[in-house]
């Protein structure tokens, strides 16, 4: 994987450069939004957790989510090519508790991606513009995991483990742009979906598994988000 990340960084670090010399503005900005995260085989592991003999509640089921990326890109006329880094998170928690004691089972995951995303502008001569985009890229999870069981004051169970596992993503989608002398504005609509098989594993080829099956995350979902960006303008080729 981190062969492969080295590769992916000198494409990138080669196309930057080559597509910069003819490309008439870049783009630099951040990209703060909302997801929904699938996550049906940790949704699973849940259902195991709640039927246990306590019938602890399902409190939070890996609800939506904020996440933000920082974006740079470059834009010709009627294409754009740019790079992203993006942060991901949500969680669950099974608990019950009274005067006997408490138990808790409770997952934090974070997701990081680094991709390329490609677009096409529909009307470039207008000054909101309509555009189609399409994200490919690396994708990182990291999920902690801790249970925890007393009885009255004394304290039978806190146990945290930690997994990691690496996927891949596409993201295609659509959004609207308007700028405003060199700061450009814009709102986009996307359905990320995760592929590849990056289980989840943990130190020493610890594997998280329900039913003798290796279980992975899953950042399958909608993406809305709007974007704040610096626009440099490098040529004057789009007004010709």
């Amino acid at each position: 994987m981190k062969s492969l990340l080295k590769k992916t960084f000198l494409l990138s670090a080669f196309l930057s450069s080559s597509l910069i010399i003819n490309a008439q503005h870049l783009k630099i900005g951040i990209q703060p939004g909302i997801g929904s995260y699938k996550m049906s085989e940790l949704k699973d592991l849940n259902k195991y957790v709640a039927n246990n003999v306590l019938h602890p509640k399902t409190i939070s089921n890996y609800p939506c989510y904020y996440y933000y990326q920082p974006v740079i890109s470059l834009e010709f006329r009627y294409i754009s090519v740019g790079f992203l880094y993006s942060f991901h998170s949500t969680g669950s928690r099974i608990s019950i508790k009274d005067y006997s004691g408490e138990y808790r089972f409770d997952t934090k995951i974070k997701g990081k991606t680094f991709g390329i995303i490609v677009g096409g502008t529909l009307n470039p001569d207008k000054k909101i513009k309509f555009s189609l985009y399409s994200e490919i890229g690396l994708l990182q999870s990291n999920l902690n995991l801790n249970e925890y069981f007393r009885v009255n004051n004394m304290q039978m169970v806190d146990n945290n483990y930690y997994f990691n596992s690496k996927n891949y993503y596409v993201e295609p989608g659509g959004k609207i742009s308007y700028t405003f002398s060199f700061i450009c504005f814009e709102m986009n609509f996307g359905y990320f979906k995760q592929f590849g098989n990056g289980y989840f594993e943990g130190k020493k080829g610890m594997k998280l598994t329900l039913d003798d099956k290796n279980i992975q995350p899953d950042w399958s979902g909608l993406r809305i988000g709007f974007s704040i960006l610096l626009d440099f303008k490098l040529s004057e080729e789009d007004d010709e």
